[in-house]
C-alpha cells in the first residue's frame, strides 16, 4: 500500500512488531479504535485509561469475523457497505460448498496445516485453519488437538499420513522444498505425491481470521480438488476482491499464489 499510495505511506507507524505504540496512538486522537480481543487486552486497557474509545473484536471463526465486520459497520455508520462485503464473502463460500458438498466423508483429503514456527507446528481443531480446511472439503488431521499451534513429532505426522500439507504464514521461514528434503517425511503421502503447498500470505494472510480468508477457502478447495475447480481463476477472483475492497488489485499489491 505504501508503494502504491503516497497518502498511506505518509501515515504514522503505530505498530512496532506486535506491540502497539500507545503514545503515538494517543497523539493522533482517534475517535474510535478497533482492537483484537485476544491479543490486545493490555493495550486496550492502556488506551481506555488515556480516554480513547476502544471496541474489541474477535475473529478466530468465520462467524466471529463476520460479526466483527457487522460491528465495524454499525460503529462507522456504513452498515450497507459491511453487508455488501459479507455478501461477497458468502458468495465465495457458496461457490466452494456447491462443488464439494457431495464428496463422501471417506474420500475427503486428509490435510495437515503447518506453521508458523516449523513444519512440526500444526494448526489444531480450535483454530480457524480447521474451518478453512473443512469448508474446502478436507479434514484436518490435527483436529483433535487443543490449544494453538501445537508442536508434534515426526512420528505423529507419519501416523497421520496427510494427503496434503499446507504451509501457512511462514514468512519465508520454510517452504515446500525444505519439506521435500526432510527425510522424516519420506513415508508421508503428501511428500510422495508432491502435494505440499504454501498458503498465499505475502499480502494479508489468507489463513488468518480477517474475513478475506474466504479467498483462502477458495484457494484451498481448488488446490485440494483441482478437477472440481478447473474453471475457477483464483488470481482473477483475488484481483477483483482486492480492487473492490482495498482499492488496488492483489497483483498490483505484489500478491503471489
Amino acid at each position: 500500500m505504501a508503494r502504491l499510495d503516497p497518502r498511506f505511506a505518509a501515515w504514522p507507524i503505530i505498530l512496532e512488531g506486535k506491540t502497539v505504540n500507545c503514545e503515538a496512538l494517543v497523539a493522533l486522537r482517534p475517535q474510535v479504535i478497533f482492537a483484537n480481543a485476544a491479543y490486545h487486552r493490555a493495550d486496550k486497557e492502556q488506551m481506555e485509561r488515556a480516554g480513547l474509545k476502544v471496541f474489541a473484536v474477535k475473529g478466530e471463526t468465520m462467524a466471529e469475523s463476520f460479526e466483527a465486520v457487522r460491528l465495524v459497520g454499525r460503529v462507522l455508520g456504513c452498515e450497507d457497505k459491511a453487508g455488501a462485503y459479507l455478501d461477497d464473502c458468502r458468495r465465495l463460500l457458496k461457490l466452494v460448498e456447491d462443488r464439494t458438498r457431495d464428496i463422501p466423508a471417506d474420500k475427503r483429503l486428509k490435510v495437515m496445516f503447518a506453521g508458523p514456527k516449523s513444519v512440526y507446528t500444526v494448526a489444531t481443531g480450535a483454530m480457524l485453519e480447521t474451518e478453512i480446511i473443512k469448508r474446502a472439503g478436507g479434514e484436518n488431521v490435527a483436529s483433535d488437538l487443543k490449544g494453538f499451534w501445537c508442536d508434534v513429532s515426526s512420528e505423529q505426522v507419519a501416523r497421520w499420513d496427510p494427503d496434503v500439507i499446507f504451509l501457512g504464514s511462514s514468512k519465508g521461514l520454510f517452504d515446500a522444498r525444505m519439506v521435500y528434503r526432510d527425510a522424516q517425511f519420506r513415508t508421508v503421502t503428501a511428500m510422495k505425491e508432491k502435494r505440499v503447498y504454501v498458503f498465499p500470505s505475502n499480502v494479508g494472510w489468507w489463513d488468518f481470521p480477517p474475513p478475506h480468508c474466504v479467498l483462502g477457502v477458495v484457494w484451498a478447495a481448488k488446490t485440494l480438488y483441482p478437477q472440481r475447480f478447473s474453471d475457477v481463476d483464483m488470481l482473477r477472483i483475488a484481483d477483483e476482491f482486492y480492487a473492490k475492497y482495498r482499492g488496488h488489485t492483489f497483483t498490483a499489491l505484489g500478491g503471489k499464489l
